[in-house]
């Protein structure tokens, strides 16, 4: 079993806008992953002005930018774990936390300004490549031809209200802050021994067997970092399957008639199925599940757990290449197709030692990283210019 711990993926991912660079883990940990800088920002209680939403010692943070990281954070979410979106007071602190990582984001590049720390040329280009290599496939991993790679770039950047020029400066200033991370921080991280990452083994195994008392004693960030990794390792070694979706929504508290127009619609889906249409096709043309439709309906792995009681019954009895009948949750109609099958995996030490090893190194170097962020902010001029939920 190899890369348990993606450290690039999940909630780490969920915040990234296309147009960065990647950076470590320590940096772009997701606003609302276990890992996330929970410090404390400007009050919310001012007009928006314009487009800037806040300012960090009299460089505005652009309207622009917040949204595009708030959308990446909603859509992983509206996949991933549905129900938090219902809750206002959830989304309310999913919005106060975009914006202070992208405050710290700020206090950063401009502390790496200050140490004189410079991008060459060439790294920049090297920036810029990786960026544009992300639009050079489609949603399913596919090459596209350079001129459709270049339209979607180029939308990208319209869509975030970015030149050429402000995206350049953008990338500089994420590889500014890598490289002050490389100098101020690593040097102070040492690499776990190996009996370190065996008594962390064991730790996690015990709590993926479902014990609780290792958690116990844990700081409240030690123990959301325990769970991350416990989810992680389930995902990777529980049985999983991988399916694909056609959703035909139904508005909360659905009327009669919408339950009705909506059923029938899923079932003119299901008879162009039994009449051989491609599942793929059909769920890109009609899912209205924003998040795995352009995927052709991908949700990619799944284990017992992740998916709401009725769509999980349904999925895991499916053999491969089988199709469901309509499947009803809260969220609408649903059909089913499994595309994977695999069976529980047991958790060996050997396999995943080096991954452990990484992810303590990245936890010690997350922890410098606040604890700068933290110094920084003691000293930074922040001003907070987004208005407070009603």
């Amino acid at each position: 079993m190899k890369n348990f711990i993606d450290f690039r993926k999940g909630l780490s991912a969920a915040g990234a806008s296309p147009l960065a660079v990647q950076v470590p883990r320590a940096l772009r940990a997701a606003v609302v992953a276990a890992l996330v800088l929970t410090l404390a920002s400007g009050g919310l209680n001012a007009k928006v002005l314009d487009d800037t939403v806040a300012t960090v010692n009299g460089k505005p943070i652009l309207l622009s930018e917040y949204q595009k990281r708030l959308e990446s954070i909603i859509a992983y979410y509206r996949k991933a774990s549905p129900g938090i979106l219902r809750s206002t007071a959830a989304v309310s602190e999913l919005k106060t936390k975009v914006l202070d990582q992208i405050v710290d984001d700020a206090i950063l590049a401009q502390e790496a300004q200050r140490q004189s720390i410079k991008v060459r040329a060439r790294e920049l280009q090297n920036g810029v490549d990786e960026v544009k290599g992300k639009f050079k496939r489609d949603a399913e991993g596919n090459v596209l031809p350079d001129e459709e790679g270049e339209a979607a770039f180029q939308k990208e950047l319209k869509q975030e209200g970015l030149n050429y020029e402000q995206f350049e400066d953008r990338i500089r200033n994420q590889i500014m802050i890598r490289k002050l991370i490389d100098k101020a921080i690593k040097p102070e991280v040492e690499v776990p021994k190996d009996s370190d990452v065996q008594e962390y083994f064991k730790r996690i195994q015990f709590v993926v067997d479902g014990g609780t008392g290792t958690l116990e004693g844990m700081s409240e960030r030690e123990a959301q970092e325990t769970r991350l990794v416990v989810q992680q390792i389930k995902e990777a070694t529980s049985e999983r399957i991988r399916a694909r979706h056609i959703l035909i929504e139904l508005p909360p508290k659905a009327s009669v008639v919408e339950k009705s127009q909506a059923l029938n619609k899923i079932k003119d889906i299901q008879k162009d199925l039994e009449d051989g249409e491609d599942f793929a096709e059909l769920a890109r043309a009609h899912s209205e599940d924003p998040g795995s439709a352009q995927r052709g309906g991908d949700l990619g792995p799944i284990i017992r757990g992740m998916m709401v009681p009725e769509f999980e019954k349904a999925a895991f009895a499916l053999a491969v290449g089988e199709i469901s009948d309509i499947v009803q949750t809260d969220f609408g109609y649903h059909i089913i197709r499994v595309e994977e099958k695999k069976a529980a995996q047991k958790l060996n030490f050997q396999d995943v030692k080096e991954e452990m090893r990484q992810f303590l190194y990245n936890s010690k170097l997350q922890k410098k990283l606040e604890d700068l962020v933290l110094e920084l902010r003691r000293t930074a001029k922040i001003e907070v210019f987004l208005p407070k939920e009603d």
